[in-house]
């Protein structure tokens, strides 16, 4: 049997508070490696395909099932998935797992 794959972001806390950022400051904002690899690793214990980060986001794949234990929904549910069942040193390191596409904020302006 087939299983059924779903697709979210998770998006990082920025390490910079203010959104406003210039070029040359945006790459102050990305998270740093110690905290993709943290969170990368949860997603991958968990059971989800973890794809590269993207700016400021990832992209998790992964069955409904794995979506269920974790968040209590699946991500074709609702926009925003909550954070409450993540484990605290998880969740306090991204801002959000999302369903919606996150905003290109790359060289490319695209956004």
């Amino acid at each position: 049997m087939k299983q059924n794959l779903e697709a979210a972001y998770v998006v990082f806390e920025a390490t910079v508070p203010d959104y406003a950022l210039v070029a040359d400051e945006a790459g102050g904002a990305m998270p740093s490696a110690e905290r993709v690899e943290k969170v990368s690793a949860f997603f991958r214990a968990a059971g989800f395909e973890v794809g590269a980060v993207r700016g400021l986001a990832m992209m998790i794949t992964g069955p409904d099932a794995a979506y269920l234990r974790l968040f209590g929904h699946r991500p074709s549910s609702s926009a925003k998935l909550p954070l409450g069942g993540l484990p605290p040193d998880v969740a306090e390191n991204i801002e959000a797992v999302a369903t919606d596409t996150p905003p290109d904020y790359g060289v490319s302006g695209g956004y």
